[in-house]
């Protein structure tokens, strides 16, 4: 009798037994399909942040017209300073475009706040980036959806990861704070923003008004043209996350997860995207600049929006 127990007690040890392994083996064959079912998602339904691959194993994709933006650009000389340059930047993926426009301090717009306008410098201590990114809207038709503020330091922790830019200089310059002579120089990042941030060109030989954003557009379309060539997508993201983490901004991450396969596309596709174009006009009575009706048309013509 006691035999038959022992007999029984063993059966039912083993039946548990074989249940266990039962259990074990389901959840290694489940971890292997959701291994399998991972390995194969991206094939079935592509992330629109990865590249779109033939079954020849070449990209094929190519950046929609609704990646189109326009980004107000400013920059100041440290943190928390008001602006004394800005710039719109019109960037089209598709088109393999990027307009950069510099403006004046003094250029009017109409911002909301005043129902005369006053000049963007007047809207920023007003309102901040919101209200100039508003009077651009309003005086020029131009909708900006992001906007970045650099001060010198962001600025030159942003160009640095770029390396060295070669710019002709045309002329000896020497605004007594910052001195350049005349030729192919290979300016450091700081050099850049000395460069770029000059206001007084009285040693320029026929300089005007103008000659200051001729440097400023001429040296930022040759620091894209020269150095956004052939990046990584590692690159890309380092120097979007230098944006996000060093300077004023709207941009998120949600919003690089975005655009990282269209600026990898243009890194690698595009033949010197960038241009700039400087509006003219005329100061009025109030010593604010007004831009011409043919500048306008002529940036929503550049912008791809008349």
């Amino acid at each position: 009798m006691a035999k038959a127990v022992s007999n029984k007690n063993k059966k039912n040890v083993r039946r548990r037994s074989n249940w266990y392994i039962y259990f074990i083996s389901f959840v290694a064959a489940f971890a292997i399909l959701g291994m399998f079912i991972l390995g194969i998602w991206d094939y079935f339904f592509p992330d629109r942040t990865q590249p779109m691959m033939n079954n020849q194993g070449i990209v094929n994709y190519v950046p929609g017209e609704e990646l189109d933006v326009t980004i107000l650009m400013m920059m100041s000389r440290s943190q928390g300073a008001t602006p004394e340059q800005f710039m719109l930047l019109n960037y089209r993926p598709k088109s393999e475009q990027i307009v950069i426009v510099p403006l004046r301090p003094q250029t009017k717009i109409i911002d909301g706040g005043t129902t005369t306008g006053g000049t963007m410098v007047d809207a920023y201590n007003r309102g901040g980036a919101e209200a100039v990114m508003n009077g651009i809207k309003n005086t020029f038709g131009v909708e900006c959806k992001f906007y970045v503020k650099f001060d010198r330091l962001s600025f030159i922790n942003f160009t640095s990861l770029l390396g060295d830019t070669v710019l002709n200089i045309p002329f000896n310059i020497d605004d007594g704070a910052a001195s350049f002579k005349s030729g192919t120089q290979a300016l450091t990042a700081t050099e850049l923003y000395s460069y770029i941030t000059i206001t007084d060109f009285s040693s320029v030989p026929g300089a005007n008004e103008d000659y200051r954003f001729v440097v400023m557009g001429s040296s930022l379309c040759t620091l894209i043209n020269n150095h956004c060539k052939g990046l990584a997508r590692a690159s890309i993201q380092e120097l979007f996350n230098k944006i996000l983490n060093n300077a004023d901004t709207n941009l998120t991450f949600k919003d690089y997860t975005i655009y990282q396969q269209a600026l990898l596309y243009n890194s690698e596709n595009s033949v010197n995207p960038a241009t700039y174009f400087i509006p003219t006009g005329e100061l009025n009575e109030q010593g604010a600049f007004v831009v011409s009706e043919n500048s306008i048309s002529t940036i929503l013509n550049r912008f791809a929006l008349d």
